[in-house]
């Protein structure tokens, strides 16, 4: 009964996707290689989870790779009760 459980926690988590009802990740074009990534997870999806989906979503917009802007000190990471988020900035290479 407990793995039944876990199983089904586990898929009632926000997935990995563009976002959605159930959350997920959307990301805004600032200009000159510069993104505003954030995702969000339902109260099932653990706060580390969001934030590793804002990574791979930097990732997938700059496969040469990327550096975290934090200059304007947009990258925010949060939790309440009913859900978590996360916001990313980066410039892609």
């Amino acid at each position: 009964m407990g793995r039944l459980l876990v199983v089904f926690l586990v898929a009632c988590a926000t997935p990995y996707q563009s976002m959605g009802l159930r959350g997920g990740y959307d990301q805004t074009d600032l200009g000159g290689g510069r993104w505003m990534i954030r995702a969000e997870g339902n109260g099932l999806t653990r706060r580390s989870t969001v934030i590793e989906y804002t990574y791979r979503r930097a990732r997938e917009l700059g496969p040469a790779g990327f550096d975290v802007d934090d200059s304007d000190r947009s990258t925010t990471h949060g939790q309440d009760f009913d859900k978590s988020s996360a916001v990313l900035v980066v410039h892609c290479r």
